[in-house]
């Protein structure tokens, strides 16, 4: 028995540090914060609902949900995709009354999925670039992001909770 729990000890972690946290991301999410829609502008109070599907035989996580702010309502879509073969991750994201359907590109870690995505905003043509950060936290999840022309600058900021 000790000699059980003494592997158990070293292989438990092992198998953590390689574990994909996309299927962990799946379910039912209802999530309060912050956002902004361009670096200039204040920080608005946000609540979000989302509920994310995962297929395991394509390694892949389906977002689909709304988020509010006073006034607005903004439908979010999207996939992420693991690669078998590395943390590398990819997939879309989208919001149809914003920037449309963007790319993104970034990896995944023990508790973590971050990546990338460059747009240009229909309405004012402006260039976003942001780097969006989902993290595991107890039993939920928060999403952060921020420009990456200047990474003090906070885009979104919203934990998720069942």
């Amino acid at each position: 028995m000790y000699r059980l729990l003494t592997a158990l000890m070293f292989v438990l972690p092992a198998i953590a540090a390689t574990a994909d946290p996309l299927p962990l991301l799946a379910g039912d999410w209802t999530g309060s914060g912050t956002a902004r829609e361009v670096p200039e502008a204040e920080l608005d109070a946000v609540r979000c609902r989302i509920t994310n599907s995962y297929a395991p035989e394509r390694l892949e996580l389906t977002m689909s949900g709304m988020c509010v702010t006073a006034g607005r309502r903004l439908d979010l879509s999207g996939t992420i995709r693991a690669r078998d073969d590395s943390a590398a991750i990819s997939g879309r994201w989208s919001n149809p009354d914003g920037l449309g359907e963007v790319r993104i590109a970034g990896h995944s870690g023990e508790d973590f999925v971050a990546f990338t995505y460059s747009a240009k905003d229909p309405a004012t043509g402006r260039q976003l670039d942001q780097n969006v950060e989902l993290r595991l936290v107890g039993n939920g999840f928060r999403m952060r992001s921020v420009d990456r022309a200047d990474r003090s600058v906070s885009m979104s900021d919203i934990t998720f909770t069942r």
